[in-house]
C-alpha cells in the first residue's frame, strides 16, 4: 500500500521524507484534531470525513485532489450528515 500511495505524491523529496504518505497522514490527523477540539470548544458540527474515506487511487488522484469517484464520496457523506443534522435539529424544534 505504501509504494501505492508514494505513487500519487505531487511533490516527494526521498532523501527527507518531507512529504511522504506518512508525513502527509501525520500532519493532516494533528490537523484535524485541532479542527474537532476547536469545533467541540465553539459548538460548532464537526464531520470528521478522513475516518470515512479510504486512501487510496479509488479516492483520490494525487495526494490532495479527489478523483471522480472520490467526489462522489465525499458528496454522499456529506449529504448523509447533513441530513442527520437538519433532522435533529427539527426534533429540537430549532430550526
Amino acid at each position: 500500500m505504501g509504494n501505492e500511495l508514494e505513487k500519487l505524491l505531487m511533490q516527494h523529496i526521498s532523501e527527507t521524507q518531507a512529504h511522504s504518505p506518512k508525513v502527509l497522514a501525520d500532519t493532516m490527523d494533528a490537523f484535524n484534531q485541532t479542527l474537532s477540539n476547536f469545533c467541540r470548544d465553539e459548538g460548532i458540527a464537526f464531520f470528521d470525513l478522513d475516518k470515512h474515506l479510504p486512501k487510496d487511487k479509488t479516492v483520490f488522484y494525487d495526494d490532495c485532489h479527489f478523483n471522480t469517484s472520490g467526489c462522489i464520496k465525499v458528496a454522499n457523506l456529506v449529504f448523509s450528515e447533513l441530513i442527520k443534522h437538519i433532522r435533529t435539529q427539527e426534533e429540537v424544534g430549532s430550526i
